[in-house]
C-alpha cells in the first residue's frame, strides 16, 4: 500500500467510511506519528492523535519484542465513551476511533474494510 494513495484519496476514503459506519474520526500516519491524512466529526488535532499513537505503538513494540512476541499488528483501547483501534498496515498507523454505539467487533469488520479499501485503492 502506497502513502501517495493515502495522500491522494485518504480524506475522502475516511469521510466515506466515518459518515457510513457513523465513526468519530479516523487518521492515517507514519511510524514516526506524522499524519498523512485525516477526517474527524469533531475538532481533534490529528497530529496528537498521529503522534501519542506512534509512541505508544514504539513502546508496545519493544515490550513486544522483549516478550519474543513478533511485531505489532492491531492494538485497541476501550474506554466508556467508545473505542480506538490502531492498525498496522506496512509502514502505515491506521487510528479508527468510534463511539460506545459501534461494538467492538464491527470495529474490527470496519477496519479490515479500510484496509482493503486502501490497498485497493494503492
Amino acid at each position: 500500500m502506497k502513502v501517495d494513495a493515502i495522500i491522494k484519496e485518504g480524506e475522502k476514503l475516511f469521510k466515506e467510511f466515518v459518515e457510513k459506519y457513523q465513526l468519530e474520526g479516523i487518521v492515517a500516519s507514519d511510524m514516526e506519528g506524522l499524519t498523512i491524512a485525516s477526517y474527524y466529526r469533531k475538532d481533534i488535532p490529528d497530529e496528537i492523535v498521529a503522534s501519542a499513537s506512534a509512541a505508544i505503538i514504539s513502546a508496545f513494540t519493544s515490550m513486544l519484542a522483549d516478550m519474543g512476541k513478533s511485531s505489532f499488528t492491531r492494538g485497541i483501547a476501550e474506554t466508556p465513551e467508545g473505542n480506538i483501534l490502531i492498525e498496522k498496515m506496512d509502514d502505515i498507523l491506521l487510528i479508527i476511533s468510534a463511539p460506545k454505539e459501534v461494538k467492538l467487533g464491527a470495529l474490527m469488520t470496519i477496519a479490515k474494510k479500510l484496509k482493503e479499501r486502501l490497498e485497493k485503492e494503492g
